[in-house]
């Protein structure tokens, strides 16, 4: 499939990056640990993207299968200061993100014990750490790619423009570059003090991050679930449905998809043989 659906967890070390995945996956695939870089390489895994419309139809047409949409979730290792010169593999973390189609930040607003953490609790500084070293590591990349395109002019121009924002801490504007600073972001925030829920709700609003929060330990399916759609419909994805006896099925499309188009992700005989689709309130 065409569509990016891959997202990345990312974060300072022990902010519960671990425990978030093993609840997504609805199964023990990370190691959690309470020291840092237990995660070196990025487990990845996918979950479903539940949908209620899907769960009805299914249940209409009586289907003995029902197969929601899915998202790719790399658990990637914690960043740390420095992470951009090379600190903690920070270079190999760092490239483990521009895989991604979105970045799932993942800040503390939690107390530190058992999980090691030391320090006031600052959820604003802990993300602009980690938001420094995105900025740092794709700097030197366009630095990089300016020395390779110097004869390209119009490359150069766009080059000097995103690196201009980059120095100014402003996020770059979308472009066929590959930046990890042009990803989508969810910050999610884990923990339920209230103080530094609204800290973080109100800093996220200013920037124009869109920012999901809840305690990471309550286990409570719907708060996952709604992150998993969020992230779905962040990435401009949408669902269209199949439903029969033997099975309903989600597949995925980028939102505004023709519908001949959306028929050829089941097949490309029915996007040339295509009559109609039903729309169902």
């Amino acid at each position: 499939m065409s569509s990016g659906k891959k997202c990345g967890i990312v974060g300072l070390p022990n902010v519960g990056k671990s425990t978030l995945f093993n609840f997504i996956m609805k199964k023990e695939i990370a190691e959690v640990a309470n020291y840092p870089f237990c995660t070196i390489d990025p487990n990845i895994s996918k979950t479903p993207v539940i949908d209620a419309r899907l769960t009805q139809l299914a249940a209409e047409k009586k289907s003995q299968n029902v197969i929601y949409a899915s998202l790719e979730i790399y658990d990637i290792a914690g960043l740390v200061k420095g992470a951009s010169e090379g600190e903690g593999l920070g270079n190999k973390f760092l490239g483990n993100i521009l895989e991604v189609d979105l970045i799932i930040h993942v800040v503390r607003l939690f107390e530190g014990d058992e999980e090691m953490q030391t320090g006031a609790l600052d959820p604003l500084q802990d993300f602009q750490t980690i938001e420094t070293e995105l900025f740092l590591w794709d700097m030197k990349r366009v630095e990089d790619m300016l020395q390779k395109h110097k004869k390209n002019e119009t490359e150069t121009k766009l080059l000097k423009e995103i690196l201009t924002c980059l120095e100014s801490g402003k996020y770059p504007p979308k472009s066929h570059v590959p930046l990890i600073t042009s990803k989508p972001v969810i910050v999610l925030g884990n923990g339920n003090n209230p103080l530094m829920v609204e800290k973080m709700k109100n800093f996220c609003e200013k920037k124009g991050l869109f920012f999901f929060n809840f305690d990471f330990h309550d286990n409570n399916e719907d708060n996952f679930d709604a992150l998993v759609l969020q992230a779905y419909k962040t990435l401009n994805l949408i669902s269209f449905f199949t439903c029969g006896p033997k099975e309903a099925r989600a597949w995925t499309v980028k939102k505004n998809t023709t519908y001949k188009d959306a028929a050829a992700e089941i097949h490309n005989d029915i996007k040339n043989g295509f009559i109609c689709a039903q729309v169902v309130s």
